[in-house]
């Protein structure tokens, strides 16, 4: 059995409707197209990561940071494969 591989996931940012819920203003992450590719979903991952992990004058609310981390999770969790943030933990065992 082969594994399939995702190309292309849901806009995470717009959750697939291609513009923002309140000014109908097109997505800035999938440009109105609803999906994006898996390198952006990483890359959109990675910065939700960031903004969960940082510190500093006008951090986010500990809620806040912890929906930036589960979306990061769940992306990840999605395309199949272990985040940056845990693969040292598959390589000490």
């Amino acid at each position: 059995m082969s594994a399939v591989r995702i190309t292309r996931i849901l806009c995470p940012h717009c959750a697939g409707h291609g513009y923002l819920a309140g000014d109908r203003r097109r997505c800035p992450v999938c440009c109105g197209n609803e999906r994006i590719s898996a390198d952006d979903a990483r890359a959109y991952a990675m910065a939700q990561r960031r903004m969960s992990d940082a510190n500093g004058a006008g951090e986010l609310s500990w809620p806040q940071k912890r929906k930036c981390a589960a979306i990061a999770e769940g992306i990840y969790e999605l395309l199949q494969e272990l985040p940056p943030w845990r693969a040292h933990r598959r390589a000490t065992g």
